[in-house]
């Protein structure tokens, strides 16, 4: 999951930066569906490390915490995204929103590059929880990552409802 974060992070971070220097309506929805892209994988892959770190009963309430720090991003991304987007521009703050999201995903290859693939198996063992993630070892690395994740689905949950807000509507309407 940190390889695939990792990556799907740069996509996204990519995507916004073609969407932020995009000069007609077809780079926009390219640098859209990249950016969408990667946001889909880093929250498939937060699910994830939640399967490694949690037990089955624990899980189901982990995936809710991720999901929820996904809507409250959404709903406190609006008013910093509005006040960036009137100060410098909606193409700034997009170029700006790559750069985090550039920055968070050095902090999840970062955090997650000692950890090795592990093979397909019939499930997660306690020996292999041990050695991955985990709640009581590896703690400090953990939490990194799982931070990781959040303020990655904070940043690109809240560009996208930005987008719909202060540049979707806008253009919808005056185009």
């Amino acid at each position: 999951p940190g390889i695939v974060t990792t990556y799907f992070l740069l996509l996204g971070a990519f995507g916004a930066a073609v969407f932020a220097a995009s000069t007609n309506l077809a780079m926009a929805v390219v640098g859209r569906v990249l950016l969408s892209a990667g946001v889909s994988a880093v929250f498939i892959a937060g699910i994830r490390i939640f399967g490694y770190a949690f037990e089955a009963g624990g899980f189901s309430t982990a995936t809710g915490v991720l999901m929820a720090v996904g809507n409250i991003g959404g709903i406190a991304a609006q008013a910093p995204l509005a006040w960036a987007v009137l100060r410098f521009g909606w193409r700034a703050s997009m170029y700006a929103v790559a750069l985090l999201t550039l920055v968070v995903a050095a902090a999840v290859a970062f955090s997650t590059g000692k950890y090795k693939r592990r093979e397909r198996g019939g499930g997660i063992s306690q020996n292999e929880r041990v050695a991955g993630f985990s709640t009581s070892v590896g703690r400090k690395e953990y939490l990194i990552m799982l931070y990781g994740l959040s303020i990655a689905i904070f940043l690109q949950y809240g560009s996208q409802m930005g987008y719909h807000g202060l540049w979707g509507v806008p253009f919808l309407t005056d185009v």
